[in-house]
């Protein structure tokens, strides 16, 4: 088979294209790291690869779930500790109300107290966490508690806005764990038979009208309600505990899984540095190369 000029300048060209198109691939390498920019490049390697980044982002939107969770578990903590000190400063209230050795005028003083008390429970309430109620659960677009006020503007009743039972609010952990993350109002105010704000304005009433027998039938249900927000926050301690946990078992497969990623795209600079030396030392030879073929002019091949 006959080799024209024409033929022998045409691979030469080929070869110096090929060559130069393989330096723009190694420099695109080592300028971002990255080795499979593309399915083709590595068609087994960049199917991990898309597998590998959907559960990293899964694994990233459970962080995020967690953090939310920790968040408001967190100011659950507070508002509980925030109630649990408003009944310290009431049965405190009560006992020296309950005490013979107290006056009317000294019931009266102390039912101010107990007054303001139920005014900062219920600030405490309807506390919002963001732009939701905290113990308004899966509602708490809604104020969880109303007031009613007597003929003189002054608060003399506290209602649950929403009668049907609440639900709590619960997001995923993980692929299988759905966890509960809010404390509903009935389980921190609600007694039973009576909630925190019936029993404490009874107290108020009973220190007005200077009853000491009814004041002190207070002291047990106030013990039962700092009892039940012990046992709460005993429950969001733990739940803390457990986001806590799941948070680095989530941060420490995000590593595994980024790592995994790495190892698939991600080049070694040193290698790739030598191998784009070599394919600019190859470059230039081929340049050499064809320089030599194509040297002479167009005319000493017009006749071929």
């Amino acid at each position: 088979m006959r080799i024209t000029h024409h033929g022998m300048i045409d691979r030469v060209i080929s070869n110096v294209q090929k060559r130069m198109k393989r330096i723009e691939e190694r420099q695109q390498h080592v300028s971002t790291g990255v080795r499979v920019d593309k399915p083709s490049t590595d068609p087994i390697a960049a199917s991990e690869i898309l597998a590998l980044n959907s559960r990293i982002n899964r694994t990233n939107q459970f962080m995020r779930n967690i953090d939310h969770g920790l968040a408001q578990m967190y100011s659950t903590e507070s508002a509980l500790q925030d109630v649990n000190d408003i009944l310290i400063q009431v049965k405190a209230a009560a006992i020296t109300g309950a005490n013979d050795t107290s006056t009317g005028v000294d019931r009266k003083n102390l039912a101010f107290q107990v007054d303001a008390a139920i005014s900062n429970l219920l600030t405490v309430a309807n506390q919002k966490h963001g732009n939701r109620f905290l113990f308004g659960g899966f509602d708490s677009g809604q104020t969880p508690y109303g007031t009613t006020d007597d003929s003189n503007n002054v608060v003399d009743s506290v209602f649950v806005r929403n009668a049907s039972p609440q639900s709590q609010i619960n997001l995923y952990f993980d692929d299988a764990k759905l966890a509960p993350i809010s404390v509903n109002a009935d389980d921190v105010f609600d007694l039973g038979d009576e909630t925190v704000f019936e029993m404490l304005f009874n107290l108020k009433n009973a220190l007005n009208s200077n009853d000491s027998a009814v004041i002190g039938e207070a002291l047990p249900k106030l013990e039962e309600a700092m009892a039940q927000i012990n046992d709460l926050n005993s429950l969001v301690g733990s739940r803390v505990s457990s986001a806590k946990e799941m948070k680095e078992y989530m941060i420490n497969r995000e590593y595994l899984l980024t790592d995994r990623k790495s190892e698939l795209a991600d080049i070694d600079v040193i290698d790739a540095v030598i191998r784009l030396n070599e394919e600019q030392t190859s470059y230039e030879l081929a340049l050499r190369t064809a320089a030599k073929v194509i040297q002479p002019s167009l005319v000493n091949f017009v006749y071929l």
